[in-house]
């Protein structure tokens, strides 16, 4: 599926293609499956705007699986917003940190980089929390603009073993030297 690819790239170029893709192949529940897996690939306003724009150019004979991503984009939007809080937040249990990095392992978006280095980089973080986030950059093998995930773990030093050990296979995976 080039959905698929377009999902791991993340190039906002993509953008216009993708919602392109869903307006002609929206009404089939596979290919709309793979686009709300991949609702949180760009920018939710960019991506409303882009969906509004192309659709106005359109004529349905039944308009409900657009109406049903207009309306999905924000309340992704919301949810997205909330997890990003649960993992900036100190209150926050390890396991509640863990399952949001583990879901940026399966579903590799732009809006994650950032997080996942601040995880790394915060020396005061659990060990395992690091790593996971290492680990997790890691599955950003097809995003766009990896080089410059590289060139900050690359700049990167700690004193802990496992977290550099991490960080080395990481940016290994991203050169693709694992093969």
């Amino acid at each position: 599926y080039a959905v698929e690819y377009v999902e791991k790239n993340c190039n906002p170029e993509l953008l216009p293609a993708w919602i392109e893709s869903y307006l002609l192949r929206g009404h089939e529940n596979r290919h709309r499956f793979r686009i709300f897996s991949a609702i949180n690939t760009f920018d939710h306003d960019m991506a409303l705007n882009e969906l509004k724009k192309q659709a106005a150019d359109w004529s349905f004979y039944d308009s409900s699986y657009v109406n049903e991503l207009l309306e999905y984009f924000p309340r992704q939007k919301k949810g997205l917003e909330r997890d990003f809080a649960l993992i900036g937040n100190p209150e926050s249990t390890t396991k509640q940190i863990q399952s949001e990095i583990s879901r940026f392992r399966n579903k590799p978006i732009t809006k994650a980089i950032d997080p996942l280095l601040n995880i790394i980089k915060n020396e005061s973080q659990e060990e395992e929390l690091r790593i996971a986030a290492a680990e997790t950059l890691g599955w950003y093998n097809l995003y766009h603009d990896k080089t410059s995930i590289i060139k900050e773990l690359e700049t990167f030093q700690t004193s802990k073993k496992k977290v550099m050990n991490e960080i080395v296979k990481t940016i290994n995976r991203l050169k693709g030297k694992n093969r």
